[in-house]
């Protein structure tokens, strides 16, 4: 989050266009604060004051104007901020692990008890 706050600071100071950090990231810092921002929230509140990661903020709000700017009808993913149920459950690493993808007519504690956690 250091990195995309430093980066905020360099196009808060007009060092560095939006723009090219847009052509670079494209929507990643978004996605980055659409993850963190209630977490950075709770620390501005309780422990480091307003001003905390206020240049992310900055670039965060630049990049989405921008993109905004060429797909007007754009959102973040809601799966960033919350977890949603995907119809990929069980592909790709959970794949093969029993534990979290167990076979359909497996009990959790057989497969415990087969592993011997």
């Amino acid at each position: 989050m250091d990195t995309y706050n430093t980066l905020g600071m360099l196009v808060r100071e007009k060092l560095i266009e939006p723009e090219v950090l847009y052509k670079i990231n494209n929507m990643t810092p978004c996605f980055m604060w659409s993850k963190f921002k209630d977490v950075i929230a709770e620390g501005r509140k309780h422990y480091s004051g307003e001003d905390t990661f206020s240049d992310f903020e900055f670039l965060n709000n630049e990049i989405l104007r921008i993109k905004l700017s060429i797909d007007p009808s754009y959102k973040v993913p809601e799966t960033l901020t919350k977890y949603v149920p995907s119809k990929w459950r069980g592909v790709c690493c959970t794949l093969h692990n029993p534990i979290l993808n167990p076979p359909p007519d497996s009990t959790l504690a057989q497969i415990m008890e087969k592993k011997r956690y």
